[in-house]
């Protein structure tokens, strides 16, 4: 006489000794897709004990239980369910499908691949699959990079939200590409147009954030970590967003538009003054000028400040970055390098100073000069002030072979230095200019 496996499963359903020992067996069909391994139970009771030797035949003493999967099916073989499969039996248990862990990832990764299809299909049915577009999205799906993460994180939560995001990022990577950057448009507005909602590509949301990704990705920059990186990559893609915060201060360049030479900063030069400008006065900027073919640039205000009150009506370009390098210092030293200018940065001997100066010299190595960054400048303005390990990490990222042997200094020394000590040297440079 033969027993079914219902009459199987309701006999280990009806006894909840049983319970841990199955959910212990599905874990192990779940890991290797067939009756292998051993399940080690711990803190097992008596009635557990009871239970399991009821099947195994085996007394267990110790509250740590330790049973072969494979005697389970012999022991179930030699009771009258001798014709019920484990497997069949595991799955009838909790009543559903055994799944493997192989499978699970298949089928998952098979679904993720369905959806990035059907995103890419309705690209293609918009006239929006472009050349760029399917580059940034084969990064997403090659290399799990440029924007994945975050896609992912929206995908589990949403996928029709995470479909959008792509669509509406494509499409806005689309828009901007065709006017190549001739005519900044504002964030809030090329969310509205393509969107609907002007809030669409706020930072704060996720589809903001895949759309900065995008934007780096084909713009070949690295994702912004900080507001003013940001401002760098809308800059560059023709986004146009805050436009007062990332400023740079000059002295004696002139800047020009399409038609004319800007008359605002002349007023500046002519009184021999110093003139801040941010990115909205840069808009329309197409070219800058200056008396000669050096602009000396400084990172610290009063360094600058006091620079200015030396050369005052005489003809020397200066600049001050102010610390961290924005963007629109970035764009005008551009400028400055398109008209074959010649710059000498100067900064102060931390990590950060070494940094921001291997950074312009990376962008315009045929123009940017290190302007006293030597060992000897590092000796003279050493002072006490220790660099903290965490810091003097940031050095290893630094390429120029120059500013990597002072990098070694400071890696000796743990030492800041500032360019205020260096004035009067900064100073007689100038004086040799003038």
């Amino acid at each position: 006489m033969t027993y079914d496996l219902q009459e199987c499963i309701k006999y280990f359903k009806g006894n909840d000794a049983y319970h841990r020992l199955f959910q212990a067996m599905r874990r192990q069909w779940e890991k290797y897709g067939r009756i292998a391994g051993w399940i080690i139970l711990e803190h097992v009771s008596d009635r557990e004990k009871r239970a399991f030797q009821a099947i195994l035949g085996i007394y267990f003493s110790d509250d740590k239980v330790k049973i072969k999967m494979s005697d389970f099916q012999k022991a179930l073989n030699e009771t009258k369910y001798t014709t019920i499969e484990l497997p069949d039996l595991i799955a009838g248990y909790f009543g559903e499908p055994l799944r493997t862990n192989k499978v699970e990832r298949e089928q998952l990764q098979k679904a993720k691949q369905d959806f990035f299809s059907t995103a890419i299909e309705s690209l293609k049915l918009e006239g929006a699959y472009s050349a760029i577009v399917s580059a940034w999205l084969d990064c997403l799906l090659t290399e799990k990079s440029a924007g994945y993460t975050l896609l992912m994180a929206e995908y589990e939560k949403n996928t029709i939200t995470a479909k959008w995001m792509i669509i509406y990022a494509a499409k806005t990577v689309n828009y901007l590409t065709a006017c190549g950057g001739g005519s900044r448009i504002r964030l809030a507005v090329i969310a509205a147009f393509i969107t609907g909602n002007p809030h669409y590509f706020d930072r704060s949301h996720s589809a903001g954030r895949l759309l900065l990704y995008a934007l780096s990705y084909i713009y070949g920059m690295v994702y912004p970590k900080d507001a003013e990186g940001v401002l760098e990559v809308y800059y560059t893609a023709g986004i146009r967003s805050d436009d007062i915060s990332s400023f740079t201060t000059a002295y004696g360049i002139s800047l020009h538009t399409a038609k004319k030479i800007h008359p605002a900063y002349e007023g500046f030069i002519r009184e021999s003054e110093a003139y801040m400008i941010n990115l909205a006065g840069l808009e329309h900027i197409t070219h800058a000028t200056i008396f000669g073919e050096r602009v000396f640039i400084v990172e610290n205000q009063m360094v600058f400040s006091a620079l200015c009150e030396s050369i005052k009506g005489k003809k020397i370009a200066l600049m001050c970055t102010s610390g961290q390098m924005k963007t629109a210092s970035l764009i005008l030293i551009d400028l400055l390098c398109a008209a074959g200018c010649n710059l000498y940065y100067s900064g102060d001997f931390d990590p950060e100073g070494i940094l921001i100066a291997d950074r312009i010299v990376k962008r315009h190595p045929q123009h940017v000069i290190p302007w006293h960054f030597t060992s000897s400048d590092y000796a003279d303005c050493r002072c006490q002030e220790m660099i903290s390990a965490e810091r003097l990490k940031k050095l290893k990222n630094v390429e120029h072979e120059g500013l990597r042997k002072l990098s070694a200094e400071l890696l000796f020394h743990k030492k800041a230095g500032y360019q205020e000590i260096l004035l009067e040297k900064l100073r007689a440079d100038i004086d040799l200019y003038t």
